[in-house]
């Protein structure tokens, strides 16, 4: 019994290294830039988390790809990794989305989803949904969804995993296919 729980454990239990592969994919680094000022952050730590070292800036600067670049070694390359919600037409009504702006495809941003048929989103019209999203949506490949003022339609063309989270509702899209208009609220994370 005690053999049990201890395999049991061990296999849902995922190391900090497991956690890591799953949060950035092969990169060496994942930014989340949600303060201006110094943080504070223990790589060990169960999510990664940064929290305020000191007083933050009181007229922060722009966050651009051109700032972060000048923060970096010369030679980084990043790709952008956005999450947020959207208000679609589901199955039973209206309801939010979660979704992600990440070039799944990028070898960088490899194991963060696996690719399951379909191929990945080539276009701003264009969406990857998990097999829950497509359920809630109620989507097929080769069909599509609508956000839920019907100003905008997405073609279906691929199905995805994430293997942090097998029951996650979500919708891959392009880098930059969705406007802040579209979207009810965002946080970017940069991958590098």
């Amino acid at each position: 019994a005690l053999a049990f729980a201890a395999v049991s454990y061990d296999t849902f239990e995922l190391t900090t290294q497991e956690k890591a592969d799953r949060l950035m994919g092969t990169a060496d680094a994942a930014i989340a830039w949600t303060y201006d000022g110094p943080v504070a952050q223990h790589p060990t730590s169960p999510d990664f988390i940064a929290v305020p070292a000191g007083p933050l800036a009181e007229s922060p600067t722009p966050r651009t790809p051109e700032r972060l670049a000048s923060l970096l070694p010369p030679g980084s390359r990043t790709i952008t990794d956005q999450a947020f919600e959207l208000r679609m037409r589901t199955a039973t009504g209206v309801g939010l989305i979660g979704a992600r702006m990440l070039d799944y495809t990028d070898p960088i941003a490899h194991g963060i989803y696996r690719p399951l048929a379909g191929r990945a989103p080539s276009t701003a019209d264009e969406v990857a949904l998990t097999s829950t999203a497509m359920t809630r949506l109620r989507a097929s490949l080769g069909g599509s969804v609508q956000l839920a003022d019907g100003g905008r339609t997405l073609h279906v063309v691929g199905t995805v995993e994430n293997p942090d989270d097998l029951i996650a509702t979500t919708m891959l899209l392009r880098p930059g296919a969705v406007t802040a208009a579209d979207a009810t609220r965002a946080a970017g994370v940069e991958y590098l």
